[in-house]
């Protein structure tokens, strides 16, 4: 059976996932706990919490977050809803959602299939908010620049005018994921990114050795896994992160 957990409060939408999570370990102690990202998606490991209950004699519990970032995990998730549907155990299922330039909150494919056989759908959205004092893609083109003293100055005035410093987050994730793929390609213009955003990525590489990039973007992911998104202990590790680009 599928749990799914969607919207545009990522911070509500992952924590009522965590709870329902650590409830059903709890009615279950015997079940086996699997979790599952984007970057540690194993299709084997997968299909044996799928189809190994009569193997194995016990149920699972399987949660999976953003696997839609993942082309071939979210293909196989896909290509086998209805199995997953039809599963004694349980599957819980984290896509976000995500507001583009002021338009309507979009949902990938992914979601709107697991929207359709879930038996429980949890929608946590956070109302569109207008911000017109502040451009927040001029944090992007500081940390691209690698201009430390404007980055942070701009945080501050990003702050004042009431963007939330989870937003700074994800936009700073964004430059510093497509600065790595930028980097990366032989041939920019074949990546996933727009061509503006790539060309403007891989200029923007060039200030950066390899090994930063990647560190960058350890410390961003390990921020996000380690706190409590919205808190003191968040923001805190977000300008110590902008301080030491």
């Amino acid at each position: 059976m599928v749990y799914f957990f969607t919207g545009t409060d990522h911070a509500r939408v992952y924590h009522t996932l965590s709870r329902y999570l650590a409830i059903m370990r709890e009615k279950q102690p015997g079940a086996t706990v699997l979790v599952f990202t984007a970057d540690n998606f194993d299709q084997t490991t997968f299909e044996e919490a799928l189809f190994g209950q009569s193997l194995f004699l016990n149920k699972h519990i399987v949660a999976a977050r953003r696997l839609s970032e993942n082309e071939l995990a979210g293909k196989f998730v896909l290509e086998n809803i209805e199995a997953i549907a039809k599963s004694p155990s349980a599957f819980l299922f984290y896509e976000p959602r995500d507001f583009a330039q002021g338009k309507p909150a979009r949902e990938n494919e992914l979601a709107q299939a697991l929207t359709k056989v879930a038996k429980d759908v949890k929608v946590f959205n956070q109302p569109v908010a207008v911000k017109p004092d502040f451009n927040i893609f001029t944090l992007t083109n500081d940390l691209g620049a690698r201009d430390r003293e404007h980055l942070w100055l701009d945080y501050h005035r990003a702050i004042r005018a009431k963007v939330e410093p989870l937003d700074v987050f994800w936009k700073l994730l964004w430059q510093v994921k497509s600065m790595i793929i930028a980097s990366r390609a032989k041939d920019i213009t074949k990546t996933e990114l727009k061509p503006a955003v790539a060309a403007r990525a891989a200029r923007a590489s060039r200030n950066f050795k390899p090994e930063e990039l990647t560190a960058m973007l350890t410390e961003l992911t390990t921020m996000y896994h380690e706190t409590f998104l919205k808190s003191d202990d968040f923001n805190f590790r977000l300008e110590k992160f902008i301080l030491s680009v």
